[in-house]
């Protein structure tokens, strides 16, 4: 058997160093790719809780403006009546 070449023991821990680099990389890449998903189920879920709140303020605004007109009928009813019926009115 002859001895390998200095040259060709070169190219092969080249390419040694080159597989454990590559993966790594893909190592890398695929904690970035879970890490991502991971980011996105986050933003979906509280993009749901956002949407839960802003759905839960327009209807408490919604409920305010039914009750502030309520209020202002029953203030104009209980108006006319003390100014149509108290004594010393017209």
């Amino acid at each position: 058997m002859e001895p390998r070449s200095p040259r060709r023991q070169a190219s092969r821990a080249d390419l040694g160093e080159l597989g454990e680099r590559v993966t790594r990389v893909e190592t890398t890449a695929e904690h970035i790719r879970e890490s991502l998903i991971r980011i996105d189920a986050s933003l979906a879920r509280m993009q749901q809780k956002i949407d839960g709140l802003a759905t839960s303020m327009a209807q408490g605004v919604g409920g305010l403006r039914v009750g502030v007109m309520l209020g202002q009928a029953a203030a104009g009813v209980i108006g006319f009546l003390v100014a149509r019926f108290w004594p010393g009115g017209k």
